[in-house]
C-alpha cells in the first residue's frame, strides 16, 4: 500500500512552507502570543497565495483537493504558522458544513469573504451543561413570523470574539425530543442581542481566545438556518470526522517541533564535561520520541486516506484522535525533560506546546469519550 504523496502534494508543501516562513517567524509568533492578537497579516499572506482555497468550493474559487491534501496543508500550517493553525482547522472543518447543507447565498456569503482572508465560522456547540451530551442543550428558539428568537448561552468556544460568524447549535422549544428538535444556525457574530466574553486560558496569554456566548432575544432570519430545520444533530455529527481528524494533525506538528527542539538541545548543552545527548537516559528519550512522532505520521494520514476512500472510520477517527493527543503529550512532557529550565522558564516554544497539547485531550471530544462512545462498536465487530 503506497502511502507517499504525489509530485503535487510535494510541490504544495514546498510552495507552503516557504510561504510560512517568509511571513511567519519565529519573532512574529512570540508577538502573537506576547501581544494576545491573531496573526492576520500573515493569514491573509496564506490567502493571497491560494492556500484557503484548497478544498473549498470550486465556484466561488475554491481549488478542489481531497482530505490527505487539506491534512497536511493543516499539519505544516501547525507545524510552521502556530495560531494561524486555529482559523485553518475551523475553517477546514465549517467549509464542509457550508458546502454539503448551506445555499448558494450561504456560501457565497462565507466562502468569498474566507479565501480573501477572512474568518472561519467558530463554533457554538458547547454549553454549561451540554459539552458531549448533547441531550443537555438548552439554548432554544421560537418561532416568530419569518424569523426565530434564540435564547440561551454557550461556552468554551474558541476564537467566537475573532470571527464574523458563529455556526450556533439551538433547539426548537416547541419539539420535545431534542435529537429531533436541533438546529444549526449562521449566526453573525455582532447581532444584537449577542455578547461575548473571553475566558482566562491555560498558559496565559495566547492569540487564540476561548469565550462564553451569551443570546438573549436574540432575532435571526430563517433564512440563516444552515441545512434542513431540525438535522442539526445528524449535521454536527457529520463535523466530527473532520474535526478530529484536522485538529491531531496539529498534535502531530507539536509533537515533531518538539522532539526536533529537544534532539537540537541535547547535541548543544554541555554538562559534567559532553553534551547531554552522549547520555543513554537522554538517548532513551529522543528514540521514543522519534518513535512516536513517526506512528502518528503514519496513522494520521492513514485515516484521512481511508475517509477519502469512502472507508467506515466511525471507529478509526476516535482511535486517532485519542493515540494522536496523548502521544503528542508525551513527547512534549519528554521535551520539556529534555530541555530543563529552559522548558520552564522564558519563551521558548515548547512551554506554550506544554499546555496547548493538554487542552486537545479535551477538545473535539475529550479521551474519556473517545473511550465510552467507541469501546462498544469495537466489541460488536467481536459478537
Amino acid at each position: 500500500m503506497d502511502f507517499s504523496f504525489t509530485d503535487e502534494q510535494m510541490l504544495l508543501a514546498d510552495s507552503l512552507t516557504e510561504c510560512l516562513k517568509r511571513n511567519f517567524t519565529q519573532e512574529d509568533f512570540n508577538k502573537a502570543y506576547e501581544n494576545e492578537e491573531f496573526p492576520m497579516d500573515a493569514w491573509k499572506a496564506l490567502a493571497d497565495n491560494g492556500f484557503l482555497a484548497i478544498g473549498a468550493p470550486e465556484e466561488f474559487g475554491g481549488t478542489p483537493a481531497d482530505l490527505v491534501t487539506q491534512t497536511l496543508v493543516a499539519y505544516l500550517i501547525n507545524k510552521y504558522g502556530g495560531p494561524l493553525a486555529g482559523f485553518y482547522t475551523l475553517g477546514m472543518t465549517t467549509l464542509r458544513d457550508l458546502h454539503e447543507f448551506g445555499s448558494d447565498e450561504h456560501k457565497k456569503l462565507i466562502v468569498e469573504q474566507y479565501l480573501k482572508g477572512g474568518t472561519p465560522f467558530a463554533l457554538g456547540m458547547s454549553e454549561p451543561n451540554a459539552g458531549s451530551d448533547v441531550a443537555g442543550l438548552q439554548t432554544s428558539y421560537v418561532h416568530d413570523g419569518d424569523n426565530v428568537i434564540i435564547n440561551g448561552s454557550k461556552h468554551y468556544n474558541t476564537i467566537a470574539n475573532q470571527v464574523d460568524y458563529i455556526l450556533l447549535l439551538a433547539k426548537d422549544a416547541a419539539v420535545e425530543n431534542v435529537y429531533q428538535a436541533v438546529t444549526m444556525f449562521i449566526l453573525p457574530a455582532d447581532t444584537p442581542g449577542v455578547e461575548i466574553t473571553t475566558l482566562p486560558k491555560l498558559g496565559g496569554k495566547n492569540p487564540l481566545h476561548i469565550c462564553e456566548i451569551f443570546l438573549k432575544d436574540v432575532v435571526l432570519p430563517k433564512s440563516m438556518i444552515l441545512g434542513a430545520e431540525h438535522a442539526g444533530f445528524k449535521q454536527s455529527m457529520k463535523n466530527f470526522e473532520i474535526e478530529r481528524i484536522a485538529s491531531v494533525a496539529g498534535s502531530l506538528a507539536v509533537a515533531e517541533n518538539a522532539f526536533e527542539d529537544a534532539a537540537a538541545y541535547a547535541n548543544q548543552r554541555v554538562q559534567y564535561g559532553r553534551p547531554i545527548g552522549e547520555n543513554q537516559l537522554i538517548q532513551e528519550k529522543i528514540f521514543e520520541m522519534k518513535m512516536n512522532v513517526e506512528l502518528m505520521r503514519s496513522y494520521l494520514f492513514r485515516v484521512a486516506w481511508m475517509k477519502d476512500q469512502d472507508m467506515d472510520v466511525r471507529v478509526d477517527h476516535a482511535l486517532l484522535k485519542y493515540f494522536m493527543v496523548q502521544t503528542c503529550q508525551k513527547v512534549v512532557d519528554d521535551a520539556v525533560q529534555v530541555l530543563g529550565g529552559l522548558g520552564l522558564v522564558g519563551n521558548h516554544r515548547v512551554m506554550k506546546y506544554y499546555c496547548e497539547c493538554r487542552s486537545s485531550r479535551i477538545g473535539a471530544g475529550s479521551d474519556q469519550v473517545m473511550i465510552f462512545s467507541t469501546a462498544p462498536q469495537i466489541l460488536k465487530q467481536f459478537k
